[in-house]
Protein backbone atom coordinates (compact mmCIF):
# COMPACT_ATOMS: atom_id res chain seq x y z
CA UNK A 1 0.00 0.00 0.00
CA UNK A 2 3.11 2.03 0.07
CA UNK A 3 2.39 3.53 -3.72
CA UNK A 4 4.91 6.23 -3.99
CA UNK A 5 7.66 4.02 -2.28
CA UNK A 6 6.85 1.06 -4.63
CA UNK A 7 6.86 4.25 -7.66
CA UNK A 8 10.00 4.76 -6.77
CA UNK A 9 11.53 1.80 -6.96
CA UNK A 10 9.89 0.55 -9.77
CA UNK A 11 11.51 2.99 -11.77
CA UNK A 12 14.58 2.63 -10.65
CA UNK A 13 14.15 -0.82 -11.85
CA UNK A 14 13.20 0.08 -14.82
CA UNK A 15 15.68 2.32 -15.81
CA UNK A 16 18.31 -0.87 -14.42
CA UNK A 17 16.75 -2.74 -17.18
CA UNK A 18 16.66 -0.66 -20.37
CA UNK A 19 20.54 0.33 -19.55
CA UNK A 20 20.68 -3.63 -19.41
CA UNK A 21 18.37 -3.98 -22.65
CA UNK A 22 16.03 -6.15 -20.41
CA UNK A 23 12.92 -6.46 -22.42
CA UNK A 24 11.18 -8.90 -20.18
CA UNK A 25 12.25 -7.09 -16.98
CA UNK A 26 10.50 -3.71 -18.89
CA UNK A 27 7.43 -5.25 -19.65
CA UNK A 28 6.53 -6.35 -16.50
CA UNK A 29 7.96 -3.18 -14.65
CA UNK A 30 5.88 -1.51 -17.04
CA UNK A 31 2.83 -3.40 -15.75
CA UNK A 32 3.30 -2.79 -12.21
CA UNK A 33 3.94 1.13 -12.91
CA UNK A 34 0.91 1.22 -14.67
CA UNK A 35 -1.09 -0.35 -12.42
CA UNK A 36 0.35 2.22 -9.82
CA UNK A 37 -0.69 5.12 -12.10
CA UNK A 38 -4.36 3.71 -12.02
CA UNK A 39 -4.19 3.68 -8.96
CA UNK A 40 -3.91 7.41 -8.48
CA UNK A 41 -6.05 8.34 -11.51
CA UNK A 42 -3.82 8.51 -14.13
CA UNK A 43 -5.13 6.56 -16.58
CA UNK A 44 -3.55 8.32 -19.59
CA UNK A 45 -0.18 7.55 -18.10
CA UNK A 46 -1.57 3.92 -17.52
CA UNK A 47 -3.11 3.95 -20.75
CA UNK A 48 0.23 4.44 -22.36
CA UNK A 49 2.69 1.92 -20.44
CA UNK A 50 0.11 -1.34 -20.54
CA UNK A 51 0.40 0.19 -24.84
CA UNK A 52 4.29 0.10 -24.82
CA UNK A 53 4.26 -3.62 -22.79
CA UNK A 54 2.13 -4.85 -25.68
CA UNK A 55 4.58 -3.50 -28.42
CA UNK A 56 6.87 -4.56 -26.51
CA UNK A 57 5.29 -8.48 -26.52
CA UNK A 58 4.18 -8.38 -30.34
CA UNK A 59 8.05 -7.25 -30.70
CA UNK A 60 8.94 -10.61 -28.46
CA UNK A 61 6.06 -12.63 -30.15
CA UNK A 62 3.40 -11.61 -32.61
CA UNK A 63 1.59 -14.88 -32.10
CA UNK A 64 -0.29 -15.28 -28.88
CA UNK A 65 0.96 -19.57 -28.85
CA UNK A 66 3.05 -19.78 -25.45
CA UNK A 67 2.56 -16.28 -24.43
CA UNK A 68 -1.68 -15.93 -23.22
CA UNK A 69 -1.52 -14.83 -20.06
CA UNK A 70 0.36 -11.81 -21.17
CA UNK A 71 -1.36 -10.78 -23.89
CA UNK A 72 -4.74 -11.68 -21.85
CA UNK A 73 -3.41 -9.33 -18.88
CA UNK A 74 -3.05 -6.38 -20.90
CA UNK A 75 -5.95 -6.83 -23.22
CA UNK A 76 -7.98 -6.92 -20.10
CA UNK A 77 -5.96 -3.92 -18.28
CA UNK A 78 -6.43 -2.02 -21.38
CA UNK A 79 -10.25 -2.21 -21.98
CA UNK A 80 -10.86 -1.27 -17.95
CA UNK A 81 -8.08 1.77 -18.26
CA UNK A 82 -9.56 3.20 -21.45
CA UNK A 83 -13.29 2.80 -20.39
CA UNK A 84 -12.29 4.95 -17.10
CA UNK A 85 -11.36 7.19 -19.73
CA UNK A 86 -14.67 6.81 -21.66
CA UNK A 87 -13.01 6.11 -24.71
CA UNK A 88 -15.86 2.96 -25.34
CA UNK A 89 -14.76 2.20 -28.75
CA UNK A 90 -11.06 1.91 -27.39
CA UNK A 91 -12.40 -0.12 -24.81
CA UNK A 92 -14.37 -2.54 -27.03
CA UNK A 93 -11.40 -3.21 -29.19
CA UNK A 94 -9.68 -4.78 -26.82
CA UNK A 95 -12.39 -6.54 -25.00
CA UNK A 96 -12.99 -8.15 -28.63
CA UNK A 97 -9.37 -9.22 -28.55
CA UNK A 98 -9.39 -10.55 -25.34
CA UNK A 99 -12.38 -12.75 -25.46
CA UNK A 100 -11.80 -14.10 -28.72
CA UNK A 101 -8.49 -14.86 -27.51
CA UNK A 102 -10.10 -16.49 -24.29
CA UNK A 103 -12.47 -18.26 -26.29
CA UNK A 104 -10.09 -19.86 -28.49
CA UNK A 105 -8.11 -20.99 -25.29
CA UNK A 106 -11.17 -22.12 -23.96
CA UNK A 107 -10.21 -20.09 -20.98
CA UNK A 108 -13.82 -20.04 -19.39
CA UNK A 109 -12.99 -17.67 -16.38
CA UNK A 110 -11.45 -15.14 -18.53
CA UNK A 111 -14.00 -15.22 -21.13
CA UNK A 112 -16.29 -14.34 -17.73
CA UNK A 113 -14.24 -11.55 -17.14
CA UNK A 114 -14.01 -10.04 -20.43
CA UNK A 115 -17.77 -10.32 -21.05
CA UNK A 116 -18.33 -8.71 -17.92
CA UNK A 117 -16.50 -5.89 -18.79
CA UNK A 118 -18.17 -5.56 -22.04
CA UNK A 119 -21.69 -5.52 -19.78
CA UNK A 120 -19.80 -2.34 -18.16
CA UNK A 121 -19.44 -0.74 -21.56
CA UNK A 122 -23.23 -1.70 -22.99
CA UNK A 123 -24.22 0.59 -19.47
CA UNK A 124 -22.26 3.30 -20.54
CA UNK A 125 -23.54 3.23 -24.12
CA UNK A 126 -27.23 2.63 -22.55
CA UNK A 127 -27.95 -0.85 -24.31
CA UNK A 128 -29.25 -0.83 -20.62
CA UNK A 129 -30.89 -4.50 -21.43
CA UNK A 130 -27.83 -6.38 -23.02
CA UNK A 131 -25.66 -5.06 -19.66
CA UNK A 132 -28.25 -6.64 -17.57
CA UNK A 133 -28.37 -9.70 -18.90
CA UNK A 134 -25.13 -10.25 -18.50
CA UNK A 135 -24.81 -8.81 -15.11
CA UNK A 136 -27.48 -11.10 -13.88
CA UNK A 137 -26.06 -14.42 -15.46
CA UNK A 138 -22.98 -13.99 -13.49
CA UNK A 139 -23.74 -12.15 -10.63
CA UNK A 140 -23.77 -14.93 -8.26
CA UNK A 141 -20.18 -16.50 -9.27
CA UNK A 142 -18.75 -13.17 -7.66
CA UNK A 143 -18.14 -11.98 -3.73
CA UNK A 144 -16.72 -9.23 -2.07
CA UNK A 145 -15.57 -5.56 -3.95
CA UNK A 146 -16.11 -7.63 -7.46
CA UNK A 147 -19.84 -8.73 -6.35
CA UNK A 148 -20.65 -5.06 -5.16
CA UNK A 149 -18.98 -3.15 -8.47
CA UNK A 150 -21.72 -5.37 -10.34
CA UNK A 151 -24.23 -4.52 -8.25
CA UNK A 152 -23.57 -1.12 -8.53
CA UNK A 153 -24.41 -1.36 -11.93
CA UNK A 154 -27.75 -3.52 -11.78
CA UNK A 155 -28.64 -0.57 -9.30
CA UNK A 156 -28.48 2.07 -11.43
CA UNK A 157 -30.06 0.28 -14.47
CA UNK A 158 -33.01 -0.49 -11.99
CA UNK A 159 -33.07 3.12 -11.22
CA UNK A 160 -32.82 4.23 -14.98
CA UNK A 161 -35.77 2.15 -15.47
CA UNK A 162 -37.74 3.56 -12.48
CA UNK A 163 -37.19 1.09 -10.41
CA UNK A 164 -36.09 2.94 -7.05
CA UNK A 165 -37.16 0.00 -4.61
CA UNK A 166 -35.26 -2.63 -6.47
CA UNK A 167 -32.39 -0.51 -7.29
CA UNK A 168 -32.66 0.86 -3.58
CA UNK A 169 -31.80 -2.87 -2.63
CA UNK A 170 -28.90 -3.38 -4.72
CA UNK A 171 -27.48 0.06 -3.25
CA UNK A 172 -27.85 -1.54 0.53
CA UNK A 173 -26.17 -4.98 -0.28
CA UNK A 174 -23.34 -3.07 -1.90
CA UNK A 175 -23.41 -1.37 1.77
CA UNK A 176 -23.40 -4.08 3.19
CA UNK A 177 -20.55 -5.84 1.38
CA UNK A 178 -18.31 -2.86 1.77
CA UNK A 179 -18.83 -2.50 5.42
CA UNK A 180 -17.52 -5.61 5.63
CA UNK A 181 -14.61 -5.66 3.42
CA UNK A 182 -13.24 -2.06 3.93
CA UNK A 183 -12.61 -1.98 0.57
CA UNK A 184 -14.38 0.71 -1.06
CA UNK A 185 -14.31 1.43 -4.86
CA UNK A 186 -15.32 4.73 -6.95
CA UNK A 187 -18.78 4.31 -7.05
CA UNK A 188 -19.91 3.85 -3.66
CA UNK A 189 -19.59 7.55 -3.56
CA UNK A 190 -22.44 7.49 -5.79
CA UNK A 191 -24.40 4.87 -4.14
CA UNK A 192 -24.01 6.56 -0.37
CA UNK A 193 -25.49 9.58 -2.46
CA UNK A 194 -28.74 7.31 -3.83
CA UNK A 195 -28.96 6.16 -0.22
CA UNK A 196 -29.37 9.25 1.32
CA UNK A 197 -31.89 10.66 -0.82
CA UNK A 198 -33.69 7.22 -0.39
CA UNK A 199 -33.48 7.47 3.63
CA UNK A 200 -34.56 10.99 3.20
CA UNK A 201 -38.03 10.09 0.88
CA UNK A 202 -38.67 7.55 3.67
CA UNK A 203 -38.44 10.26 6.52
CA UNK A 204 -35.46 7.59 8.15
CA UNK A 205 -33.02 10.33 10.07
CA UNK A 206 -31.58 7.91 11.57
CA UNK A 207 -30.76 6.31 8.38
CA UNK A 208 -29.85 9.11 6.83
CA UNK A 209 -27.17 10.41 9.33
CA UNK A 210 -25.94 6.92 9.21
CA UNK A 211 -25.01 7.33 5.20
CA UNK A 212 -23.70 10.74 5.27
CA UNK A 213 -21.00 9.44 8.02
CA UNK A 214 -19.82 6.63 5.71
CA UNK A 215 -20.01 9.33 2.61
CA UNK A 216 -17.72 11.72 4.60
CA UNK A 217 -15.56 8.65 5.76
Amino acid sequence: GKFQLALDNFLKAYNLALEKENIEDQREISLAIAAIRNINGQHYAAADLYKRSLNLLKQKSSSTEGYYDDYATLFYNLSLTYLRLSQLDTSKYYVQKGIELARLEQKKEDFKDFVLVDAQINFYKRDFKRAKDTLLKYINDFKGTSKAIKLYYLGKIEKHNGNDKVATAYFKTIDSIVSSTEDPFDEVKDVYQQLIISSILEDDEKEQIDYIEKLIY
